[in-house]
């Protein structure tokens, strides 16, 4: 018993630890905020994949076309990745978002898609960034700011996954609601804090359009090739930042 209650006392120790560093880490970090005198408003490039997506895609188009970040600011780009649900249906005659739609040839998936815009868009002198999202997610409406407030300091960000979960849980979504709390709030956060790289994650990633022209196309056909696709950046001096206040959703059966 003895040994259950000092092992609840190291926990308890360790993460308070861990939090007031958090704490003092974001009170230097609001400073500096304050110290700045002009916010830049990033021209935003948010780049959509999509292979089948229809249920969450419609919907996610929709919260990106409200954001409160300016209109005149950021541009919105869905690859429809040779759909078979109809789903370009739904953006027929739709002036607000710029769709590219791969039919008749075998899925080309995530990493060429996403090569593919930034080729098309690397002669527009006026981008300044590609915000790279899978269309399973969800967004708040200030989702865009938070991307640019990121950007003030860092180059290349990778976000927080949100689980959205029902009353009850079942045994095996407790686990994945806890590691994906543990992930966030301890794993990426003491990472960024100590000046580590945190792993790409191509679900979520934002990245100044310099970087991109400068290490060439993307490549996130799995996990071993996002941790390749970091270390290459590192290799340029350039560490993948995780930025907490980034936050994408999505529901915790998916």
């Amino acid at each position: 018993m003895k040994l259950i209650i000092y092992l609840i006392y190291l926990y308890l120790t360790v993460y308070t630890v861990y939090y007031a560093s958090l704490a003092f880490m974001s009170l230097k970090h609001k400073k500096r905020k304050r110290e700045e005198d002009v916010k830049k408003y990033n021209n935003i490039c948010a780049v959509v994949y999509s292979h089948n997506n229809k249920e969450t895609v419609e919907y996610l188009i929709k919260q990106l076309k409200n954001q409160t970040y300016p209109q005149n600011h950021y541009t919105i780009q869905l690859v429809l990745d040779n759909c078979s649900d109809n789903s370009e249906v739904m953006f027929e005659g739709d002036l607000g978002v710029n769709v590219m739609n791969v039919k008749n040839v075998d899925t080309i998936g995530k990493d060429q898609a996403f090569s593919i815009i930034t080729e098309k868009y690397s002669t527009i002198k006026d981008l300044d960034a590609y915000v790279f999202l899978d269309a399973n997610y969800f967004v708040n409406s200030d989702f865009l700011e938070k991307v640019n407030d990121s950007l003030q300091t860092n180059d290349v960000i990778t976000g927080a996954t949100t689980l959205i979960c029902n009353e009850k849980l079942s045994l095996l979504e407790n686990i994945k609601y806890s590691y994906n709390q543990y992930k966030n709030n301890f794993l990426s956060k003491t990472r960024d804090m100590l000046g580590f790289s945190n792993l790409i994650n191509s679900d979520i990633l934002a990245m100044k359009k310099e970087i991109v022209d400068k290490i060439g196309s993307v490549n996130f056909k799995s996990t071993n090739d996002e941790l390749k696709y970091t270390l290459a950046l590192a290799n340029i001096d350039v560490k993948t930042s995780f930025s907490p206040d980034v936050k994408i959703y999505i529901d915790i059966s998916k």
